[in-house]
Order: structure tokens, then C-alpha cells, then sequence
């Protein structure tokens, strides 16, 4: 899991798996121009019989070994999560009634919950990125942490994976901007690696992560 604030860099770690003919994006909005020199399959995810058709196929392929060494992406878990929201808010259901709101967030809710661990089972590389929010934790401390519709969600989506990472960008002495993932909870950012390979900062290049956890 990769959260961030928006611009920071976070689509970009798609282009840096080193294997664009095994990277697929399940992607919550249409144009990556930030990977417009990669050749990288895109799949745009705008209803939940997408999302869940699409985590079928993977499934398939999984179960018959062609996803080795594949990267999957979810990018981002916030805008699907978002969209799926408001396509449940503005349907109408059998009675030709809009739902009560309440219930379009238990249901985006559940749904994401199960795509994450559907996603957690494939046979791959599985990379969820998250726009960042500030977070009231049940302790009540505050954290910054993955953006989700719905408190419950966010507060619940670290625990979900092994490797939980902050995105950070800032600018050198030279103006130039660069990136970093944070590895390590700092009391400020949520952040978190149960495999223990990795610094308490890393460059952005999952290629490289990739390795030193393997290793």
C-alpha cells in the first residue's frame, strides 16, 4: 500500500517495476499522462462489475501460473472507491428508487474490503495506491494515512498489508524536485514493513524494493 498526497508521485512507481510488458494498472480515472512513455496496460475501473470482473480474470490467470512476475496496480484504491460511491448513490434500484446513502457506503465498504484480499491472494506483485488524508485513530491520535470514502475504511486499510509506505516529495538545494517512500511510522505518517528488508526511507523504485525484500 502507497499513500500520498496528490503530485507527489505515486502513478509514477508504475513505471519503475523494470517489466512494463508484465505491469497492469486497474485504474480509478481515464489518462496516465505521468506514464505516456511506458508501455504499460491500463484498465479503467468505473463500477463494481468491473472491478470484480476484473479480479476474476486475475484470479484465472493466477490459478494457471501466468501471473509470475507480474505487477498489479490499483491506482488509485481512493478514486475507484469514490466512484464506485457516487455510480451506487445515483442508481436506482429495483423500485426505481435512489438507495439510502448510508447504505452505498456499508456497500463500497464491503466491496473494497473483499477486492483488497481477492488482490492480497493473486500470485503477483500487488501495489494499492491511496490519495492521503489526516486520520482520527481510535486511540485518538492523528495520523496521515490512506484516503478512503468512509471512516471505517481508512482507519482499518493499513492492517490489511504486509508493506504500508509514504510517499514524500520536496525539493533540493537546486530547486530540483525529488521523492522518497517512508518505511517506518513516524508518529506522523502511517507507515509499516512486516518483511523488515527495507530502510526507514527508500528511493521510489519498486525494481529495487522488489530485490531487497526477495533477498
Amino acid at each position: 500500500l502507497v499513500h500520498g498526497p496528490t503530485k507527489v508521485g505515486k502513478t509514477r512507481l508504475a513505471g519503475t517495476t523494470g517489466v512494463p510488458a508484465k505491469t497492469l494498472i486497474l485504474a480509478g480515472e481515464p489518462g496516465l499522462v505521468s506514464l505516456r512513455e511506458h508501455k504499460i496496460r491500463v484498465y479503467e475501473i468505473d463500477t463494481l462489475a468491473k472491478l470484480f470482473g476484473a479480479i476474476t480474470w486475475l484470479e484465472a490467470a493466477s490459478r494457471d501460473g501466468k501471473l509470475a512476475g507480474w505487477w498489479v496496480f490499483l491506482d488509485s484504491i481512493s478514486d475507484i472507491a469514490e466512484r464506485l460511491l457516487r455510480h451506487l448513490k445515483t442508481t436506482p434500484n429495483a423500485n426505481g428508487k435512489l438507495p439510502d446513502p448510508r447504505h452505498a457506503y456499508g456497500d463500497v465498504n464491503d466491496a473494497m474490503t473483499d477486492a483488497i484480499k481477492r488482490l492480497r491472494n493473486l500470485a503477483c506483485n500487488i501495489v494499492i495506491i491511496a490519495e492521503q488524508e489526516r486520520i482520527e485513530k481510535p486511540d485518538g491520535t492523528t495520523l496521515y494515512g490512506p484516503s478512503m470514502p468512509g471512516q471505517k475504511l481508512s482507519s482499518k486499510m493499513g492492517y490489511k498489508f504486509d508493506i504500508e509506505l509514504a510517499m514524500h516529495a520536496a525539493k533540493d538545494a537546486d530547486g530540483r524536485v525529488y521523492s522518497w517512500l517512508q518505511c517506518q511510522a513516524d508518529g506522523r505518517f502511517e507507515a509499516g514493513d512486516r518483511t523488515g528488508a527495507l530502510a526507514p526511507a527508500e528511493p521510489p523504485d519498486l525494481a529495487a524494493l522488489a530485490a531487497k525484500i526477495r533477498a
